[in-house]
């Protein structure tokens, strides 16, 4: 008698098999996701940066200023501005970036600019900068957190 069809063993093996592609699948999936909301922080990082180039500019004129600091108190608030040996250093937030509409938030209703990889809030996040008041020139610096 002759018997037509799989047998238990080869039905499992095929099971196993569709299970491991599976497996392999969703692994691969998840890295390319973490990849691409790694770039898209890294693109977001860099306009605020761009955002930050644009706020200089519109704010120069009071940078230049003999009494900086001074109008610095009403454009910025004096958070974290220094003026030493004709050099101001500055920090600002993405967040004061964003309610000044140089860069845009993602949720506006609860107006934040949101971190892809964790969903937090970048709003306190800190952009930091120095103005050469000789050199009349604007340069970028790490943020000592």
């Amino acid at each position: 008698m002759k018997r037509s069809g799989f047998t238990l063993v080869e039905i499992l093996a095929v099971i196993l098999l569709i299970g491991l592609i599976t497996v392999l699948a969703v692994a691969s999936i998840n890295s390319v996701n973490k990849k691409i909301r790694e770039r898209l922080l890294q693109t977001k990082m860099s306009t605020a940066e761009q955002g930050l180039m644009t706020w200089n500019n519109d704010n120069e004129n009071c940078f230049r200023n003999i009494n900086a600091i001074d109008c610095i108190v009403g454009i910025h608030n004096n958070n974290g501005c220094t003026i030493e040996d004709n050099v101001v250093k500055c920090e600002i937030t993405i967040g004061k970036l964003a309610d000044e509409n140089i860069i845009k938030y993602d949720d506006i209703q609860n107006k934040k600019v949101i971190n892809p990889l964790d969903n937090s809030s970048l709003n306190d996040e800190k952009i930091c900068f120095q103005y050469d008041k000789n050199k009349r020139i604007f340069k970028y610096l790490t943020c000592n957190n």
